[in-house]
């Protein structure tokens, strides 16, 4: 691998400009091309960072040979069409989450990702800041003890005026694969599940909750499918559980909070809401912090740990079998909400 990484973006809207933006920021790295099917948004997206190429075909990008990687920033059913072309044309890929808007899209991807012998890496940007490496650490090294039970949750009490502006696939079961348990939910199930060590799911509860979305919905004139809001119970094979909540439309005080925490046989973990990263244990009355030191060269970005996995300086992280368990799970709490029962993790993800 170039000790130079040359990337291309896909996909010139918001998600695709803070890629570009997290790329400048680090010595060595060129984005060499950005791509929309917008062909003027790609232009302007180009001068304003100064990009040498602006396309708006995918299949440019994927066929330029000095490129060492592509980041995906598109709509979700689009993920595994482009994520495959662009394997087989022998580029290392950055999708964005979820992996795919199905299950058995990214047991496609991966099949793609196993033949072209390429990096195939997941977007989940919860878990690339210092201090998370910092708390994964100490978890590993057993500071909180076994962890037996963890809640999460990403809870918008209203979306921002921004939700409204997506386009129609957002708002379609079938295109973006489900609404804010797919969309905000997946991102704190993954941080979970990292810190968890991936334990393997078993059986599976789940709700959801529409109306207050879709009367807002009509009254703008336009389609809505999804949920407003979800509630998960996950139950893994050792006897841990773990309780998911995220919402786009939820009468709460609050107008959003999110966080997650971690319940240990010695101690317990906070991330977000307010409480940073806190690691500590408990004995008795007695409450100790744990020292969080994160490496030095800990990535601040999904784009930043891509490089790195690419210049072979970090192991990866995020990977394309660990966004297909996070796929399955988020598929298995939908298919529970729809029938009223519980479901296995089996359930979910093994047929088209």
């Amino acid at each position: 691998m170039a000790e130079r990484i040359r990337l291309g973006v896909v996909g010139a809207r918001n998600i695709g400009r803070n890629h570009i933006r997290r790329a400048r920021e680090l010595e060595d790295v060129e984005v060499a091309a950005v791509c929309d099917t917008d062909l003027q948004r790609a232009r302007q997206t180009a001068q304003e960072f100064g990009i040498p190429r602006a396309c708006h075909n995918a299949a440019e990008v994927f066929a330029l040979d000095e490129l060492d990687g592509v980041v995906l920033a598109v709509p979700n059913h689009l993920h595994a069409p482009l994520s495959i072309a662009a394997l087989g044309a022998g580029r290392n890929v950055l999708v964005e989450k979820p992996m795919a808007h199905t299950a058995h899209a990214a047991l496609e991807m991966i099949e793609a990702r196993d033949g072209a012998g390429k990096v195939l890496m997941v977007g989940m940007n919860q878990r690339f800041f210092p201090l998370l490496y910092a708390a994964k650490a100490q978890l590993d090294a057993g500071a909180i003890g076994d962890i037996l039970y963890a809640r999460t949750w990403w809870r918008r009490r209203r979306p921002a005026e921004g939700l409204w502006q997506r386009g129609d696939w957002f708002f379609s079961r079938a295109r973006a694969g489900g609404g804010p348990m797919m969309d905000l939910g997946i991102h704190k199930l993954d941080q979970v599940l990292h810190l968890m060590g991936f334990p393997r799911p078993s059986a599976l509860m789940g709700a959801c909750f529409a109306g207050i979305g879709r009367a807002e919905a009509a009254r703008l004139d336009r389609s809505y499918e999804i949920e407003d809001a979800g509630v998960g119970l996950v139950r893994f094979a050792d006897n841990k559980a773990l309780v998911l909540e995220a919402s786009y439309f939820l009468n709460d005080r609050e107008e959003e909070h999110q966080q997650a925490v971690l319940y240990g046989t010695r101690g317990g973990a906070r991330i977000g809401g307010g409480a940073g990263v806190d690691v500590f244990q408990v004995d008795g009355e007695t409450i100790t912090d744990m020292p969080l030191d994160p490496p030095p060269d800990a990535p601040r970005s999904a784009v930043e740990h891509f490089c790195n996995v690419l210049r072979g300086t970090e192991e990866l992280s995020s990977t394309a079998e660990q966004g297909l368990t996070g796929l399955r799970i988020i598929e298995a709490l939908y298919i529970s909400a729809a029938t009223g029962r519980a479901v296995t993790f089996s359930e979910a993800g093994q047929e088209a």
